[in-house]
């Protein structure tokens, strides 16, 4: 497990097993993406002992099933850190090592990146093999399809290694999760002959069902490969999960647990009376679809993740799961929602939306559908890291006319803006993170657009502040607060809910009362709330005005715990105020 190749003697399957058993362990303790790696072992270790890396390229579609690849190169001895701050990665990354060609935090990205890099060394004459690792769940991803379709007889060392484990994160879905279910049962490993069937179309040797838990076996057929021409595919069959009894009989359930006990599978508990986000959002839709029985509630395999599966059972008439297909569900939505009136609401993670960007504009925005687009994850996601933080979507939202966004910065506001968008007849788009809030206590009332809220006026005659926080960060705008009142210094607090439309009217109002603005966003600074309250600045031409924005930095944050992540880019309330206090002793008295 050092990088050097094991013997057929040491048995495969014993190595795989102290894998496995290394994994459990650190996940245990660190959480992170157990089902999918577990699942991947046997092959992992297969490939590595047959192929070259990283003369061979091995490119895994969506990193996280990468953990025995780690081990097996050379991050042994660093894999206890593995989703800690300063640690690896829980997903490919080539900064780590250069066995990780390219980072891989979404589905969809491995078949295109393989042929590219395949067609690249075949100019330089280079022999070496490409191989895309990707999963079933991948083949309802639009892009493996148009990769497939550009496969061709000259990609000769090129090879497909198809994970068949029946799964995305939640149960496989669609037509080719079906096909690849009935194909089961005419195994095929013959080189010099041609087995017919669906990936004939794209010109692929076609090897399989082949037991993906043999490692032997598999390296036995990955020599016999190397003696011949591809492009090929491999179709695989694992079991996610295995090797850990409970993960295998609740796969969705331990696709990326929190730390847990390994003996009784029990989740270490918290003790926090909070709710999630997305915990209250999948508990109002219930409340939502008893009294509107068109409503109708779409997702791109996120229906875990999302709190969706409530939904899904209690109303399976009334629920699609598209597969990795973001744009598509974002398309989808629209059709659905054109002509039948259908009230649709889509839930998607922030960055899987930026892969449906051209859709959301395109299809619902420009056709003015009223679809309501919750986003999920919008903001830091701790622990999965650069490529998962939902910091970046305002920028183009922000852009599209008539498109209306919200930010609610509790369940009270949350489950207000749900009730309300009905009547904007307009496509709306409700951000919030993965954060534990409070949920409401009060009697619900109509959120207008562009309607603002005041949430404290200072009392201060001058050097007077004005936080303007959103969301969820309201909650650090008041400790902000309260730091800053200890110093002698107070503050007004401003909450827009909406994003687009802004409140101007209330805003300029409080800008002109005020000496200086602070917007505390956690999203990315160079494009979200501060730079659109920066414009109307300019606009409205008011000077001689302290102006900050305190966001996420222009550089690429990495995965650490939710507290580290805050303190290294200065989002917490202390930082927060410090800066404050350091701007205002700038400030000449008026």
């Amino acid at each position: 497990m050092d990088g050097t190749k094991t013997t057929l003697v040491d048995s495969l399957s014993e190595q795989a097993k102290l894998l496995r058993e290394k994994i459990i362990q650190v996940v245990s303790k660190n959480g992170g993406h157990l089902g999918a790696s577990l699942g991947a072992t046997d092959i992992i270790l297969a490939l590595h002992q047959v192929f070259d890396s990283p003369n061979d390229k091995i490119i895994f579609d969506t990193g996280h099933q990468a953990y025995a690849h780690k081990l097996l190169t050379d991050r042994k001895d660093q894999f206890e850190t593995l989703r800690t701050y300063r640690g690896l990665s829980g997903f490919t990354d080539p900064l780590e090592s250069e066995h990780d060609h390219f980072f891989a935090g979404h589905a969809g990205t491995a078949l295109s990146l393989a042929m590219g890099v395949h067609d690249s060394l075949k100019q330089k004459d280079q022999a070496h093999w490409t191989i895309a690792m990707i999963g079933d769940a991948s083949l309802s991803c639009g892009l493996t399809l148009e990769g497939l379709n550009n496969i061709n007889s000259s990609h000769k060392r090129l090879i497909i290694i198809l994970n068949d484990n029946g799964m995305s994160i939640s149960k496989g879905c669609g037509n080719f999760h079906h096909y690849l279910d009935e194909i089961k049962n005419f195994p095929f490993d013959s080189l010099q002959e041609t087995f017919h069937n669906i990936f004939s179309i794209f010109q692929l040797k076609y090897i399989g069902p082949v037991n993906g838990h043999d490692p032997e076996a598999m390296v036995n057929l990955f020599e016999k490969i190397k003696r011949g021409d591809g492009p090929f595919l491999i179709h695989i069959k694992t079991v996610k999960g295995y090797g850990l009894a409970y993960a295998e009989s609740s796969p969705t359930l331990w696709h990326g647990p929190k730390p847990f006990c390994i003996e009784s599978g029990k989740f270490k508990q918290t003790t926090s009376n909070l709710i999630p986000f997305p915990k209250l959002f999948g508990k109002e839709l219930l409340v939502l679809a008893k009294t509107n029985l068109e409503l109708v509630v779409l997702t791109p395999a996120t229906a875990t993740g999302a709190c969706l599966e409530p939904f899904s059972q209690i109303y399976p008439e009334r629920f699609y799961d598209v597969g990795i297909a973001e744009g598509h569900a974002v398309t989808y939505s629209a059709g659905l929602s054109r002509f039948q009136k259908k009230q649709v609401i889509l839930s998607i993670y922030a960055t899987f939306l930026q892969r449906a960007l051209d859709n959301l504009f395109h299809d619902i925005v420009l056709q003015q559908v009223p679809v309501l687009i919750a986003i999920d994850r919008a903001g830091i996601s701790p622990q999965d890291g650069s490529t998962h933080h939902g910091i970046y979507d305002i920028g183009f939202l922000k852009a599209m006319p008539g498109l209306i966004v919200a930010q609610p910065r509790n369940g009270q506001v949350l489950q207000e803006v749900l009730h309300s968008y009905k009547k904007y007849e307009a496509p709306v788009v409700i951000r919030y993170p993965n954060l534990e809030t409070t949920p409401g206590e009060n009697p619900l009332k109509y959120r207008q657009p562009g309607c603002g809220e005041l949430l404290i006026q200072t009392s201060a005659q001058e050097k007077k502040i004005l936080l303007v926080p959103l969301g969820h960060m309201v909650e650090n705008a008041f400790k902000v607060r309260d730091y800053l009142i200890d110093k002698g210094l107070d503050a007004s607090i401003f909450d827009p809910v909406f994003i687009k439309p802004l409140d101007k009217e209330q805003l300029l109002k409080l800008l002109d009362e005020h000496d200086a603005i602070f917007i505390i966003e956690e999203h990315s600074r160079e494009n979200g709330l501060g730079s659109i309250i920066a414009s109307l600045l300019l606009e409205n031409q008011v000077r001689h005005k302290r102006f900050h924005i305190f966001g996420v930095p222009d550089y690429f944050v990495a995965h650490g715990t939710y507290q580290e992540l805050m303190e290294e880019i200065g989002l917490t309330p202390h930082k927060i105020a410090n800066c404050i206090l350091k701007m205002m002793s700038a400030l000449p008295q008026l």
